[in-house]
Order: C-alpha cells, then sequence, then structure tokens
C-alpha cells in the first residue's frame, strides 16, 4: 500500500531444495491488435507464466511529504537503453495514474513512456482507483472514477492503448481502512464489489478489451478469508472473476509467507492470477538495502514457503531505488527483474555445533564460485545488547519521540519477556541523549498491564512481560531534531529469541502537532558478525570452531545472491558449552 509502508524484513532461513518454476516465455509479448468481430483489438496475452510485471517511482518531490524515487525514470524508454536484458523479460509496464505517485505528468512524459512501452511489446497497465469520490468519505488508495476514466482517454489522446487496468486497493480501503485521518467509507464488501463492477462498465465503454485485476494489502490482522471474500463478492458483482489479485505485503507481519501462501491457494481456486509485488518497502536508506531486501523475499515466499506467484511484479512508491537503470547493476530496479530470472541456489551444510562445512550450488547441482557467504550468530537467551538504527531526519519536521510498541501499530502479534535498560537519540555529532528520560522511569507511578520499572543489579530496567494478545504503546517526551540530518536510534534491551516477533521501536517525527514519519527498529536479537568466506571453485567453504560465549545459539550461513543467482540461507539452532 501507498499510504502505510511495509515496516520490516523478516528473516525466515532454511536450506532449501525446492524446483524452478517453469518460464513459458523469456521475451516480453507483443500485444495482439487482431481485430475481434466488433472490430475492437483483442484482450492482451496475459497467459506466460510467470508474468513478469515492472512498476517504477519516478522522482518526486512533494514538499514536507516525500522526497524520492528513480531520476532516470525516463531514460528507460529509448530503444537503446541500458536494459536490454531485462525488458527481454518483461511483459507488463505499469504505470501509476501519473505515471508516478504525488505527480502531474506532462504530456511529453507519457507520450515518452507510451512510446517506448509499445516498442518493446508490453502491454501497458494502470494502476487506478475504481470507487468514487465525493460520498460524503473516502481518502486513501481506492477512490477516483472519474479521474481514473480521464487517465485512459489521455493514453488513448496520445496515441496508446490501456490494456490492463489494476484496481488500487477497493477493497482494503473501501471496506476495512479504520484510519479517521482518510475518512475512511466502511462501506460493505458488496457495495465495495458493486461499485467497482460499475467503474469497470464505464471503463470498457473506453477500452473494451482491457483485463481488469486487482491490488488487495496484507495487512496485519487480514487473512486469506477476507480476500477470497473480495474475489467471491467481486465476481457476483460483475458477472466474471477478477482478472488477476496482487498482493501487497505489509512485510512487518511476521506470518506474511504463510498467509500469502493462503490467499494464493484461494485465488487459485477460483481460477484467479495470483501476484507477488515484492519490493524493500520503506525501512531501508541506500538502494542496495533495498535491493537486497526485495531479493531476500523474493527467497522467503518461492523457496520458504512454497510459493508460485503467476505475476511477479517488481514495483516501487518508494524512496529507493534512487536509479532503475542499468540492469547490470544489481541495486537498480532492472537489475532485479534479472535477478529474479537468475539461477536459484542452495546451501548443504553439516556441522557438530562447533565447525561448519558448507557448499554452495544452483538446484540443479551446479557449483558456484567465487560466492560471498556470512557466518553470523544471534543469540536467543537473551543476553543484552546494543541495537541500532541509523536515518536521516526528514525534511519539516521539528520534534520526535522514541516508543516501544508491542502487538499494535503494525507491531506481532506474539508474545513477550524482554527488558529495556534504555532508549538514545542521536543527532549528527551529538554526544548526549536527547531523551530526557531513557529508561522511562515515569512510568513506575502507573500501572500499566505488562508493564514494569525494576530494579536490576542498582540500575533501572523496563520490563514488558505480555502475550499475543496484549498492547503496550509507550513514548518518551518530545525532543527538538534537525531536518536533514542523519541520526541514531539505540535501543539497550534483552530481547530472548522467542520474543522477536512482539513488536519494535520506533522514533516518530513530527511538525507541530502533526506526524510526519516514523522509523522502525525491530526489537529482536542482532546477529553477531563471525566471518565471511568466499566459496572455491566446487563451491565449498571450511569455517573453524565457532569462538562464542556459552548459550543458545541460531548459527546463520548466508549468500545474499547476484545478478545470476538468487539467495539461500541456512540456520540452526546451536548451544555452546
Amino acid at each position: 500500500m501507498r499510504l502505510r509502508l511495509g515496516l520490516t524484513l523478516a528473516l525466515i532461513v532454511t536450506a532449501c531444495t525446492s524446483s524452478e518454476p517453469t518460464t513459458t516465455s523469456s521475451t516480453a509479448p507483443a500485444t495482439d491488435d487482431t481485430a475481434t468481430t466488433s472490430g475492437q483489438p483483442s484482450p492482451v496475452d496475459l497467459s506466460q507464466r510467470p508474468l513478469v510485471w515492472i512498476n517504477p517511482q519516478p522522482y518526486t518531490l512533494i514538499r514536507e511529504v516525500f522526497e524520492g524515487g528513480s531520476v532516470d525514470f525516463l531514460d528507460m524508454f529509448p530503444t537503446d537503453a541500458p536494459w536490454l536484458e531485462a525488458a527481454g523479460h518483461v511483459h507488463v509496464f505499469k504505470l501509476y495514474d501519473e505515471l508516478g505517485l504525488g505527480r502531474v505528468a506532462p504530456n511529453e512524459e507519457w507520450s515518452q513512456a507510451i512510446e517506448g512501452i509499445s516498442q518493446r511489446g508490453m502491454a501497458l497497465a494502470l494502476e487506478l482507483g475504481p470507487l468514487k469520490t465525493g460520498q460524503g468519505c473516502g481518502g486513501g488508495e481506492g477512490y477516483g472514477t472519474n479521474h481514473s476514466l480521464d487517465q485512459v482517454r489521455k493514453v488513448q489522446r496520445l496515441g496508446g492503448r490501456v490494456d490492463v487496468v489494476a484496481f488500487g486497493s477497493p477493497y482494503g480501503f473501501g471496506h476495512l481502512w479504520d484510519d479517521p485521518r482518510d475518512d475512511p467509507c466502511h462501506w460493505s464488501v458488496e457495495r465495495v464489489a458493486a461499485e467497482t463492477s460499475e467503474f469497470v462498465s464505464r471503463l470498457r465503454e473506453i477500452e473494451p478489451n482491457v483485463v481488469v485485476g486487482g491490488i488487495e494489502p496484507l495487512w496485519v490482522g487480514m487473512t486469506a478469508a477476507n480476500l477470497a471474500e473480495w474475489m467471491d463478492a467481486y465476481e457476483a458483482a460483475a458477472g466474471e472473476p477478477l482478472g488477476f489479485l496482487h498482493l501487497d505485503v505489509d512485510w512487518n507481519r511476521h506470518d506474511w509467507p504463510e498467509v500469502a501462501l493462503e490467499v494464493e491457494a484461494e485465488a487459485r481456486a477460483r481460477g484467479v492470477p495470483f501476484g507477488m509485488i515484492y519490493n524493500g518497502g520503506d525501512q531501508f536508506q541506500d538502494d542496495e538495502g533495498w535491493a537486497q531486501a526485495t531479493a531476500d523475499r523474493m527467497y522467503l515466499y518461492e523457496e520458504v514457503a512454497g510459493g508460485r506467484p503467476d505475476h511477479v511484479v517488481i514495483q516501487s512508491w518508494f524512496v529507493q531505488p534512487a536509479r532503475v537503470l542499468p540492469d547490470t547493476d544489481p541495486s537498480s530496479l532492472t537489475g532485479l527483474i534479472n535477478r529474479y530470472l537468475g539461477a536459484r541456489t542452495q546451501l548443504d551444510v553439516s556441522t557438530d555445533g562447533v565447525s561448519i562445512n558448507a557448499r554452495l550450488t544452483t538446484i540443479d547441482g551446479v557449483p558456484v564460485s567465487g560466492g560471498s557467504l556470512t557466518l553470523e550468530a544471534i543469540p536467543i537467551d537473551g543476553i543484552p545488547q546494543t541495537l541500532e538504527r541509523h536515518g536521516t531526519v526528514p525534511d519539516d519536521v521539528d520534534m520526535a519521540e522514541v516508543g516501544i510498541r508491542l502487538n499494535t501499530e503494525g507491531g506481532g502479534p506474539g508474545a513477550a519477556d524482554l527488558l529495556v535498560y534504555e532508549v538514545g537519540y542521536y543527532d549528527d555529532g551529538d554526544t548526549t541523549n536527547r531523551v530526557s528520560d531513557p529508561t522511562f522511569g515515569y512510568l513506575a507511578q502507573f500501572e500499566i498491564p505488562g508493564v514494569s520499572v525494576d530494579d536490576l543489579g542498582g540500575r533501572s530496567v523496563l520490563r514488558l512481560t505480555v502475550d499475543a494478545g496484549q498492547e503496550v504503546n509507550l513514548g518518551t517526551n518530545r525532543f527538538p531534531v534537525t531536518p536533514g540530518t542523519a541520526y541514531r536510534l539505540e535501543v539497550q534491551a534483552a530481547v530472548p529469541g522467542d520474543s522477536a516477533e512482539a513488536g519494535f521501536a520506533v522514533v516518530v517525527f513530527f511538525r507541530g502537532e502533526n506526524e510526519m514519519a516514523r522509523h522502525i527498529l525491530a526489537l529482536a536479537p542482532a546477529a553477531v558478525s563471525l566471518a565471511e568466506v568466499v566459496t572455491g571453485s566446487s563451491g565449498e567453504i571450511h569455517l573453524d570452531p565457532i569462538d562464542l560465549e556459552p548459550g543458545r545459539y541460531v548459527i546463520r550461513i548466508g549468500y545474499r545472491g547476484d545478478l545470476d543467482h538468487w539467495p539461500a540461507y541456512f540456520e540452526q539452532e546451536v548451544t555452546l558449552e
């Protein structure tokens, strides 16, 4: 979703031996413009599997709200643009309703995009809101019928054709969304389906053979049954199933791969092609981290959970990536297309808990030489650690506060028994903590379920003990911040491994009384880096005995992948004495 962004990357890692999906076409299909009996062009062919979509966010500056996106967006459209390999695998090029969110694109940019997409034989898709505005409610995504239809007419006036329309989350925002700032409608699912169906009827008066499908969120608390309800309601209203269902995952929910797999099964049972939107969310400050998170999520869903999406959508509405080109850059958006189509890999590992032998190969057994493997240990007994997040203070803010969230605002659900010794916020160059009560000592005067301020060895410590159904929402006093500067958020805490799914720390930025942004730090044990080694010609490595304090650890070996290979991970719990 575009208004409340994904927060954290769940690392669910294991050895895997799954097989690659079959690709029925390695080149983008030309749009079939053969005349039908009605004299209209026939619908675009979307039968390729996997069907590969790309949807960049152009650079956009929205004062006090957003600055970012890809500065080279328009460089994609010349025929010699440096993404020839990736372009040969893209079937659908999707555009936002003004080419990018928060923009008003001039006709010249539209013409460049329309011509460039057509010359490559890709289908042109628009992401549009099908629900009517002006009915006394309706903020957020999903709304804008008349504007949406105007955008389709604009493409036609400029010589193009809209082959596909993806609804922008009408079910999520018309039926479920509950943020009072967006004046939610809370319509019945039947009403949302009826309005969406009416939009499709009006749309097909303009583009008779357009393929229509939907994007829907997978927010914390949403289930596969929710989206099954939507697919059934739409089919009942429209007299036809959705042309596809694309899932916009809230990456903060720790169970997203399992629930997404259930949604995939519900879609497949109804004959609705299922797609995953892959991206790095809003957690990262650089393109490399954003792209790696995207690749890891591909791995988590397809190689760990066993998902097999019919449609694969590489899409951004975030600050990152700053560049879509070239496709030889593993951190660019087009580079992610090549990474998705690379060879899938596996790690074969043997360990006695002390020394480790590992071999990196493709799933067909071909050794991967020169692959960089990292060895980490994650303490799971709840030892004290300093957790950190580094970021940049947003422009046009003046104050901030640090908070702790368990089982609320996207955290959890999960049980927790953890200690917070101190929280700290430091602007660039600070030597003094800007948080006035970093140990939350003021809470000692209140009786809050699951929250206590204890004395531990003469040191004040915040203890949080909750079950999966309890919420904790704590905040410090606000303090001044300096817009545009680097900052560091620190949380000194002891978090056992079985408490890691409950929540997060957060720094919330304000201008006056208005919240402008929030940056998240997961409350989870931090990995301790032990070694980085490169595989030999046979793909093998050997690691000497692990030197760690006694205790329980999860030993993780990770291969981050490259342009030609998928990531692969292995985890094993060990007890060192």
